[in-house]
């Protein structure tokens, strides 16, 4: 069994990259903001003789992404991991953007990276929206090492001059 992980699945490139699995074979676990979403991609992708699991998921919220992790564990863990939630500036104020894009894929990746199997990987899909805007020096210094123990959106804001 191959299993496939699709995060932002119902958004554009989501739903072409869980078709595509689906009709090469791939169980999918299905996950994004709407439920009512997904059980439509789900019945698309279940006519490929596929199995469908869904999952709602908000990756700023820590349960909604301890909830997922649980699944991928009960369900020995995934292949492959295809990442594209993410929002652009015409779809969210730039804080909103940081929590999403940067932050909720780091906390996503980081948590759900145990379930990927042995030779799996994990694609995140990311937008070339940042590059459309004017660069800010203070969040550029905030993100140089987003990575670090003491990274938080706080310290983005305090260096942007948001608090």
């Amino acid at each position: 069994m191959r299993q496939l992980l699709l995060t932002g699945a119902t958004g554009g490139m989501g739903r072409a990259s869980a078709l595509l699995a689906a009709s090469q074979g791939y169980d999918l676990i299905l996950a994004d903001l709407s439920l009512e979403k997904l059980d439509v991609l789900a019945a698309q992708c279940a006519r490929h003789g596929v199995r469908t699991n869904c999952q709602v998921l908000d990756v700023t919220q820590q349960v909604s992404i301890d909830a997922l992790v649980a699944t991928l564990k009960t369900g020995g863990g995934v292949d492959a991991i295809i990442h594209t939630v993410g929002l652009s500036p015409q779809m969210a104020a730039a804080m909103r953007i940081i929590d999403v894009d940067l932050l909720g894929t780091i906390a996503l990746l980081e948590q759900s990276r145990p379930c990927v199997k042995t030779g799996g990987c994990a694609l995140a899909i990311a937008s070339m929206s940042a590059y459309m805007v004017p660069t800010n020096a203070d969040i550029e210094q905030a993100l140089a090492d987003a990575l670090a123990a003491d990274f938080s959106r706080l310290n983005i804001l305090t260096r942007a001059g948001g608090v």
